[in-house]
């Protein structure tokens, strides 16, 4: 025969987590984050090493770390105007991580993990004649409203299409080896591409929908040894 029901709750019945157990959890655990949708707009400004605009370029943005980012397929092709502008709108799941502000060694001491908003981004452009997805990962940080952007990386198709090669630094030379056969055994002082400026915030007008903004600049022609 089984016993009594414990105190406070029918024989059963689990036990039922308060709104503030279930806020604390999400806050503390970053894979109880509850998903949605997340209404978003892209700027993209596309430039030379000079600063000048590069019109009439074909590139893909892939948004989110969710799915599968590396496939060929994946995201949306768009092509820059006479200002080398590119732009999209529509809704992403939004995403969010446990991290730490960090600007200075006292930051690192005194600051506490939060809770943020984060987003990886992927664009891929052709360098050397091969495209390569350069990645980079944006966080907002509410309590201080400011953005940052970090972890940026480079990859190149394999054998499959997926872009899982990447670049490796040779500190010794200072220059990157690329995973392409035409630069085999050759080092490369730039891989290309790099995000001079990236951020992600909530809008002006509309704290629902996030801005995203990308300055992307291109290398001058790569110095080959």
């Amino acid at each position: 025969m089984a016993g009594p029901a414990p105190h406070g709750r029918a024989a059963g019945r689990p036990p039922v987590m308060t709104r503030r157990a279930a806020l604390l959890l999400a806050a503390l655990w970053p894979g109880f984050a509850r998903a949605e949708d997340r209404a978003l707009e892209l700027q993209l400004q596309l430039e030379d090493h000079e600063r000048r605009p590069l019109a009439g370029e074909a590139l893909r943005v892939v948004l989110g770390n969710g799915g599968d980012w590396r496939a060929p397929g994946a995201g949306y092709p768009l092509r820059t105007d006479a200002q080398g502008r590119a732009g999209w709108t529509g809704t992403v799941p939004r995403e969010t991580r446990i991290k730490r502000w960090v600007s200075n060694y006292v930051d690192t001491l005194l600051s506490l993990p939060q809770r943020v908003d984060w987003i990886q981004v992927g664009v891929e452009l052709p360098f050397l004649g091969t495209p390569c997805l350069y990645t980079t990962e944006l966080d907002w940080f509410a309590d201080r409203s400011t953005g940052v952007h970090s972890t940026a990386g480079a990859w190149w198709a394999d054998e499959r299409g997926r872009f899982t090669r990447g670049a490796e630094w040779v500190e010794a030379s200072r220059g990157w080896r690329l995973p392409l056969a035409a630069t085999q055994g050759l080092l490369s002082t730039t891989l290309g591409h790099e995000f001079a400026h990236a951020s992600l915030m909530p809008a002006d007008d509309a704290p629902s929908r996030w801005q995203l903004k990308l300055q992307i600049r291109r290398a001058a022609a790569p110095v080959r040894r």
